[in-house]
């Protein structure tokens, strides 16, 4: 719990030094849209604890949420707004569910056997293959979001250009770090690549998504957008990551703090893991100051941004409120 308590003091240090709202203001006032929120869905759960309805709603919820900020932060709102905010919500709910089913399941064998995603891993489906109900869930759920992104396309064009690339991206660096652990070789750029890839590109979409449903189409407003997004992004992946990084330990999965240790002690992962590698990791970290240094670009990068855009300041404090209430409660701890 240490680096825990470590790592949110580092971050919101540098998040206050940057002139962003504290989250504690907000943090009331989030809870309480958030659990307002209901994923609008008959879901045929079976016995799997990915479908528990509340559950459903959080996650859902939460995508909502983003789109909401999304929106405030690129002057958006009305009803292009709530239709953006809910395929964001959809988005959110599709990514934790193919995180489940690649990390809980058969990884890329069982993402293979979902029709829908075909065209992104290129092998023929297996008509023979009977979905779980997780499967067949993910399987709706993404057949709708696609077609939505889909409809977002600029006119005459025949995918919606860097939105199909991203997610084709995203879908394959998914795949890629389900299948990446610690033993054998490590490329650690392209571990890093990956990595990258999976946490931020889905904000990039994200935002994407409802910069062109606000009728943002030209080159500089959608590349504005993808910078937003990238930059919500890294905020969330460094929180992601500093949360889950025991249990990824514990998994064999790479995340930034991680990957970090191997780079600077190549053979930390090399023996058997037990509680002196908890210890072994914090000291490196320590020493080397990760969470102050990571955290100081991830904030300064989304300042940056910021600055670059001409929001109204009272939108630009609530959105950005809400995006530190999100976090901090990413960051608490059970």
């Amino acid at each position: 719990m240490y680096w825990h308590g470590h790592f949110q003091s580092a971050f919101f240090e540098e998040w206050i030094d940057q002139g962003l709202p504290a989250p504690e203001r907000y943090s009331r006032d989030y809870k309480r849209r958030l659990s307002e929120i209901r994923f609008a869905a008959d879901v045929n759960r079976g016995k799997s604890p990915a479908l528990d309805p509340p559950l459903l709603d959080s996650v859902y919820g939460f995508g909502v949420l983003v789109g909401q900020i999304f929106g405030e932060l690129l002057g958006i709102s009305g009803p292009r707004l709530e239709s953006a905010a809910d395929l964001c919500g959809r988005f959110n709910l599709g990514i934790s569910l193919f995180d489940y089913v690649c990390d809980e399941t058969g990884g890329h064998r069982s993402i293979a056997r979902i029709p829908v995603f075909q065209q992104f891993v290129g092998s023929k489906f297996d008509e023979t293959h009977r979905l779980d109900p997780v499967e067949k869930f993910l399987s709706e759920l993404a057949t709708g979001i696609l077609t939505d992104i889909h409809q977002l396309r600029p006119a005459r064009a025949r995918q919606p250009g860097g939105l199909w690339n991203a997610l084709q991206k995203m879908f394959r660096a998914e795949l890629a770090m389900s299948e990446t652990g610690f033993n054998g070789f490590h490329d650690t750029e392209l571990i890093r690549k990956a990595l990258k890839l999976k946490s931020e590109e889905p904000f990039r979409i994200m935002a994407e998504c409802v910069a062109l449903s606000g009728e943002i189409r030209d080159r500089h407003g959608l590349a504005a957008a993808r910078s937003l997004g990238r930059s919500v992004g890294n905020c969330y992946w460094l929180i992601d990551d500093a949360k889950d990084v025991w249990e990824d330990l514990r998994n064999n999965r790479w995340n930034i703090f991680l990957l970090h240790a191997a780079k600077n002690s190549p053979g930390i992962f090399e023996r058997e893991i037990d509680s002196l590698t908890e210890v072994r990791l914090m000291k490196l970290w320590e020493a080397s100051n990760v969470a102050e240094r990571l955290s100081k670009k991830a904030t300064r990068g989304l300042r940056k941004v910021l600055d670059d855009r001409d929001v109204p300041s009272q939108n630009r404090q609530q959105a950005l409120g809400y995006m530190a209430a999100s976090l901090s409660n990413w960051l608490k701890f059970d």
